[in-house]
């Protein structure tokens, strides 16, 4: 039998939790959870939260939730890029670049989302700055 504390401990260690905590929510999810004698488990909380449609506590939204989730996002991919940027380039790279058709090139460059925001694409920019290399122009669709 899973006892309150069981429950407790995950709960002490979930960051979902941490936007319903309350002692209201407190009670009542620990009531449900030893009733219902759910496995203990990060996830498990989460189910319960949703379950009981707990208000939350936080004074937040899950559009506020949605922007930070966007925002560390962009922090990770700025972070990865401009370490990709960092990097001295390689004559294999240098190879790979020059060896490329026009065609080719744009595609790897612009990729599937035209955005030109891969490891690829940031690699071909420094190039382009230290070497020289053109940036190819986007690719057209196909009609």
């Amino acid at each position: 039998m899973f006892t309150a504390s069981l429950y407790r401990s995950e709960l002490n260690i979930n960051n979902t939790w941490l936007k319903y905590d309350s002692p209201e929510n407190f009670e009542r999810i620990i009531s449900f959870l030893v009733g219902e004698q759910w496995l203990p488990s990060q996830t498990t909380i989460e189910r319960a939260v949703e379950h009981l449609k707990l208000e939350r506590t936080d004074g937040r939204t899950a559009k506020d939730d949605a922007r930070d989730a966007r925002a560390e996002a962009q922090r990770s991919y700025d972070a990865a890029a401009a370490e990709a940027d960092r990097v001295p380039l390689t004559r294999q790279e240098l190879n790979e670049f020059a060896s490329l058709s026009k065609n080719d090139l744009a595609l790897k460059y612009w990729g599937s989302d035209g955005e030109a925001s891969d490891f690829f694409a940031i690699r071909h920019r420094a190039a382009s700055r230290q070497y020289g290399f053109v940036i190819p122009p986007k690719p057209r669709e196909a009609s």
